[in-house]
């Protein structure tokens, strides 16, 4: 075998645990929120939530509980570009196919969804073109 055939290879393997290792992740998640629904406390859902029907489907299980804060974090332009460039030093290198998927299904939560939606960095319309711009 060729030393490309042996990283193809390596990289069919590493995929493969990722993917297992994300089943379990996302198994284990559900069970703590179906444990958590059950008992009431505050609870923290820090997730990215990109997907507004996954978000939905979490909240869900809170809506018999008072209130449900959301938490937008859009970071600012300068902070953004700050961000990239640090990612870029570390080398970590996020697809951009994968990005223009997270951009293209992200809505920002809203009232309903939520008893409260809170902007933490920018504010709802400076995050709505901040989220145009990106």
């Amino acid at each position: 075998l060729s030393p490309v055939c042996l990283g193809s290879l390596r990289r069919a393997a590493i995929g493969e645990r990722f993917q297992r290792l994300m089943k379990m992740g996302s198994s284990a998640f559900n069970k703590l929120v179906n444990i958590a629904r059950t008992k009431t406390r505050n609870y923290v859902l820090d997730q990215t939530n990109v997907f507004p029907r996954a978000r939905s489907k979490k909240i869900n299980n809170f809506r018999q509980w008072g209130s449900r804060v959301a938490a937008v974090c859009i970071p600012t332009m300068d902070n953004y570009q700050k961000r990239q460039a640090l990612c870029a030093q570390k080398n970590k290198v996020v697809p951009p196919d994968v990005v223009a998927n997270f951009k293209k299904a992200f809505t920002i939560p809203s009232v309903g969804e939520f008893t409260e939606v809170v902007y933490t960095d920018t504010k709802g319309e400076e995050a709505r073109q901040i989220l145009q711009l990106i």
